[in-house]
């Protein structure tokens, strides 16, 4: 059984009891991340690694899962995110991937200790269902008048949310997992049933004309290209059963 059912209901278990994120003045990025790490310890699951600038965030002890935290300001940008130099997946080095994405409050309103008001969690492949990798960045010194200015051909992918993908989200905490894996026996509902289908093509090369400042894709075609990806959204018996949830 996937660690995600039981870090999940803990999650959705504190956003309904009001627990709150902690931001530090010093320390205003990795609050949620913070707040992830100890809903896991509450499911009774231990990490064995983890860290703030590697991925994923937390590899789970005595299992092949890891999980990777996308913390999100209310209002603000919240159909796409930053996947810095890792195309996202639903595995990566043998560790089956999930994302977690949670919208908090603003300082405005939340201050130094901001409510979460929803949580989702994704397995990888709702992301991408194709394989997943750390890109190797390219550079040259050859910029500039004296030629020794590096330019950086940095791999940098801003994948959708499920907040721009799904509907009846927001203020539910709802867990999205392949339609071919059983929920446990008791205690979750599902709330939903979609598909994503693969695209006809797939990018293979690009290149970028400095003087046009241009940016042009060569492409070729994808071999399982119309493939559907059936996935089921659960929330627990707790939850608000009454929003479905459905493709966009």
């Amino acid at each position: 059984m996937s660690t995600a059912w039981a870090i999940f209901a803990a999650c959705e278990s504190a956003v309904e009891n009001e627990v709150r994120t902690s931001r530090a003045q010093n320390d205003k990025e990795f609050h949620f991340q913070n707040w992830v790490r100890a809903r896991i310890v509450e499911s009774g699951h231990s990490i064995s690694g983890e860290g703030r600038n590697r991925y994923p965030d937390f590899e789970i002890e005595a299992h092949d899962e890891a999980f990777e935290v996308k913390g999100i300001t209310v209002g603000s940008r919240e159909n796409d995110f930053d996947s810095n130099s890792a195309l996202p997946s639903g595995e990566y080095k043998g560790k089956r991937v999930f994302y977690v994405f949670g919208r908090y409050e603003s300082v405005l309103h939340g201050g130094d200790a901001p409510n979460v008001l929803d949580v989702v969690i994704a397995d990888g492949t709702f992301l991408n269902a194709g394989p997943g990798f750390l890109a190797d960045n390219k550079s040259l010194r050859v910029l500039g008048s004296y030629g020794d200015i590096l330019f950086r051909d940095r791999k940098m992918y801003a994948p959708h949310t499920p907040y721009k993908l799904l509907s009846g989200l927001r203020g539910h905490c709802t867990l999205i997992m392949p339609a071919s894996e059983r929920p446990p026996a008791a205690g979750f509902v599902e709330v939903g049933r979609f598909s994503r289908t693969e695209a006809d093509r797939v990018l293979t090369a690009y290149h970028g004309d400095l003087k046009a400042n241009t940016l042009v894709g060569d492409f070729d075609a994808n071999l399982t290209g119309g493939m559907e990806h059936p996935f089921v959204a659960y929330r627990t018996v707790r939850g608000n059963t009454t929003v479905g949830v459905e493709l966009i």
